[in-house]
Order: structure tokens, then C-alpha cells, then sequence
């Protein structure tokens, strides 16, 4: 048989009953991937071509998390989320994970070097709901390690979270009281910004939504409103319209 190309495969079975996926990668490299059965051999075959393709896919050991994790911003979260979203996972990347965890090899990360890094942010008193957004994101991007073939397993899964007390889960918005609305309404009169306030407290309306209102939105004769859109803040603080942030935002209000 001729050499295989770059980016071909084969799928073989091992004498301990363990499926082999082997890429070809050229310069003389193969990258291979040990699954239970045979189809998930082959799923894990097509998601690596997949990977080599966009070009995420790394044919040595040295991979650092760092490289793994800026190639998952790039292809695989910015594609798919809306831009505000992309912002928070890159703020979190950026500030939390880099630092921390950046330069070790994505292939040698333990549960134990994601612990120690949960411990010393508890220990600078970062509160344990946001190092559960931070492990949110890393599971996420684990996840996707394992889908992709770069790793054989999201040990991100054996970690143990610091419990989230009491005051943090009952945290919720309180609605205004009659009397506080009244005194809202009154401090508003004569505001060039009047209107929006009012519109804010008896519809209920997201800051967002409010802002990205046009006058074509209006339907001042049957005093019915449309939202469409929503204005959101992303790097630098530059302002851009978006869409809702899910189906049922898109909706018919009925005005006072």
C-alpha cells in the first residue's frame, strides 16, 4: 500500500479490546486516539479531521493550555455565541485561567493543578460564585478538548467546588414598592429622559431592550410595543445593537 495522504485515518482494534483512531499528520507524525468501541473510534477520528481543518488540532505533546484555550476562543466560542457572551468567556480566559493554569501542557493538566487554583482564589477572597462561572467556562473548553481529540478526558469533571452560602442563592431584584414608583415617577417629571423611565417601570422592560428602541417599534394607535433588539456593552465599552438574547425575548407588549 502507497503512504497515506496528510489528514487521512485508520481505525483498528487493539488485543485488549480498546479501539485505535490514528491520524495522519505528515513530517512523519500520527496522532492517536484510544476509545471503548469501534463507533467511538470513528467519531473521534472525524471530529480530529474536523479539528485539523480549522487548524486546532496540535500534532505534538506540547501543547500548552494557553495555546488550546485562545484557538477555542477563536473557532469554537466566537462563532457560536452572541458577542456579549464571547466577552465574559474572554474576560474569564484572559484574567482567571491564563495566569494560572496558561503554561502547563494541556495533555499533563490534573484535577489537582485546577484545585490549587480554586484554593487560591478562595483564599483571596474571590466568592465561590464566581469561581463557579471561571469553572463553568473551563469545563466548557474541556469539554470540547476531549470532543476535538486533544485530550483523552476533561479532568476539570473531579474537581470539588467551594459551596455557594446561603446569602449568594437568595440574592434576587426586589420590585419597587408603590410609594417608591409613585416618588420615581414624580422625580422623573420634566427629565428629558421621562419617557424611558416611565416605560422602564410599567413594562418591565431590560435596560438593553429599553435602549434599542426605534420609533418603528411604536404602535401608538392600538398601544401595542415590539421588541426586536437589545444594545449591549462589549470590549472597551463600545455599545452595539444585537439580537434578543433568546426566542421568547421577542415580544408584543401592551402599553399602559
Amino acid at each position: 500500500m502507497g503512504k497515506r495522504a496528510n489528514g487521512e485515518g485508520t481505525i483498528y482494534q487493539r488485543k485488549d479490546g480498546r479501539w485505535v483512531a490514528a491520524l495522519t499528520l505528515g513530517a512523519g507524525k500520527r496522532k492517536y486516539f484510544y476509545r471503548r468501541s469501534q463507533a467511538e473510534a470513528v467519531l473521534a477520528l472525524q471530529q480530529a479531521q474536523h479539528a485539523r481543518m480549522l487548524g486546532t488540532l496540535t500534532s505534538t505533546r506540547n501543547e500548552t493550555v494557553e495555546i488550546f484555550l485562545l484557538n477555542w476562543l477563536k473557532y469554537e466560542v466566537q462563532p457560536q455565541v452572541r458577542e456579549r457572551t464571547y466577552q465574559t468567556y474572554r474576560q474569564i480566559v484572559m484574567r482567571d485561567l491564563l495566569p494560572a493554569l496558561g503554561r502547563i501542557a494541556l495533555q499533563k493538566l490534573t484535577s489537582w493543578h485546577i484545585q490549587e487554583f480554586y484554593q487560591q482564589k478562595r483564599q483571596q477572597q474571590v466568592a465561590p460564585s464566581t469561581i463557579y462561572k471561571i469553572h463553568r467556562i473551563l469545563h466548557h473548553a474541556l469539554n470540547d478538548a476531549v470532543k476535538l481529540g486533544h485530550v483523552l478526558r476533561n479532568v476539570g469533571q473531579f474537581v470539588s467546588l467551594p459551596p455557594i452560602n446561603k446569602r449568594e442563592r437568595e440574592q434576587t431584584i426586589h420590585a419597587l414598592t408603590f410609594e417608591q414608583a409613585r416618588e420615581l415617577l414624580a422625580a422623573a417629571q420634566n427629565n428629558p429622559l421621562e419617557a424611558l423611565y416611565v416605560l422602564a417601570l410599567t413594562t418591565g422592560m431590560r435596560e438593553g431592550e429599553l435602549l434599542a428602541l426605534k420609533w418603528s417599534d411604536l404602535d401608538l394607535t392600538y398601544g401595542k410595543l415590539q421588541v426586536q433588539r437589545t444594545l449591549i456593552r462589549v470590549s472597551g465599552g463600545k455599545a452595539v445593537v444585537s439580537e434578543p438574547k433568546s426566542p421568547t425575548a421577542r415580544r408584543c407588549i401592551h402599553l399602559p
